[in-house]
């Protein structure tokens, strides 16, 4: 379903367009990819674009463990500038997250400022009060991000983590070292029992063992809470089986495939690690969550699981694999950098009472 409101208030610098997910046939769904493509090559340089199928496919389809919102900004019928705000079904319904790009041949004019008074706007009707965004250390222009965190500090937004960006070449893999880790943890662990799922596989066990479901959701439940969160106020809430069921049902028919290993002694689970990729291009891969039951740190589990995946995922063929750890995660930044992942850049993310937004252009 889409909703568009056009903005015709003369004071205003650009016409606002206000798009709900998914999107559909029509003229903005033709332009829309073209200018995503700019904000890919001016604030993106480390990242690899998914082509324009990918792209379009992903504007109209419903991406279920998330609400989408995108105000387009036009001026003389150019796209100029665009807020996003993402809504997580997480429980925490009184916040969202909010990224404004603006190219940089328009940058400066107070696009920006009016894309945010227009997210402030949408943000109240929704009775949203925290919102929160994030900046990246290392762009092509590095005056950038020091601007980005002047206008941040300007709207009395407050620091709340760090995570590091880092990216692993299966060019520059060194494959032995790797296998020989894997297999000299598994001599420590003899009865470790390792379970790997594709997206379809893992949806179907958790709709059709309830006995799994449980102890999977339950696990999850655990391990959710032990991710470092910095300085946020975000509530960590638990989600139900019929909840996770709900939300595999909804992700099933995004086009983002996944990969996830469990890791498992005596039938419980004690940890997992996942990736996701755009379906069907094993090419930049993400890496999710890793994480391990704390009665079971120190055991070398992590290491385990990472390079199970690396070497899962050699198997199959892939360019590159990225990950985002907090900078406080001492554990895994370690078995990163033994693996060989190198550090691209920092992740800076804030939090803000939605009402210290911007509401109008001075």
């Amino acid at each position: 379903m889409m909703l568009i409101r056009t903005s015709s208030n003369t004071s205003l610098m650009a016409n606002i367009i206000t798009v709900e997910h998914p999107f559909e046939e029509g003229d903005l769904l033709e332009e829309y990819p073209d200018f995503q493509e700019q904000i890919y090559v001016d604030n993106y340089p480390f990242e690899q674009m998914p082509t324009r199928q990918f792209r379009h496919q992903d504007l109209m389809t419903d991406q279920g463990h998330s609400t989408y919102l995108t105000i387009l900004a036009k001026d003389n019928d150019m796209m100029v500038g665009r807020a996003i705000i993402v809504q997580n079904n997480d429980g925490n319904a009184d916040r969202v997250f909010i990224r404004i790009d603006v190219p940089k041949q328009y940058r400066h004019r107070g696009y920006g400022r009016q894309l945010a008074a227009a997210a402030k706007q949408q943000c109240i009707q929704r009775q949203i009060t925290i919102y929160e965004t994030a900046a990246r250390s290392h762009t092509k222009n590095r005056q950038s991000f020091t601007r980005t965190r002047e206008m941040l500090e300007q709207v009395k937004i407050k620091q709340t983590n760090v995570e590091k960006k880092s990216r692993l070449y299966q060019d520059q893999l060194d494959i032995a070292m790797i296998r020989q880790w894997n297999r000299k943890t598994k001599e420590k662990l003899p009865e470790i029992e390792i379970l790997a799922y594709t997206k379809q596989q893992y949806r179907e066990r958790i709709l059709e063992d309830d006995q799994f479901a449980a102890k999977a959701v339950a696990y999850y439940n655990e391990v959710t809470k032990l991710v470092p969160q910095g300085d946020s106020s975000r509530k960590i809430k638990d989600d139900t089986v019929e909840q996770v069921r709900q939300q595999l049902q909804q992700q099933a028919k995004n086009n983002w495939d996944n990969y996830v290993i469990f890791a498992l002694i005596d039938d419980n689970i004690i940890g997992s690690t996942l990736v996701y990729f755009p379906q069907g291009k094993l090419i930049q891969v993400n890496t999710g969550l890793t994480a391990v039951r704390k009665q079971w740190w120190g055991r070398s589990i992590a290491s385990y699981l990472k390079t199970e995946m690396i070497l899962n995922l050699c198997e199959k063929g892939f360019d590159h694999l990225d990950t985002e750890n907090a900078e406080n995660n001492a554990a895994i930044l370690h078995i990163n950098q033994k693996l060989g992942f190198e550090e691209i850049y920092q992740w800076y993310f804030f939090e803000g009472m939605v009402a210290d937004l911007p509401d109008a252009i001075r």
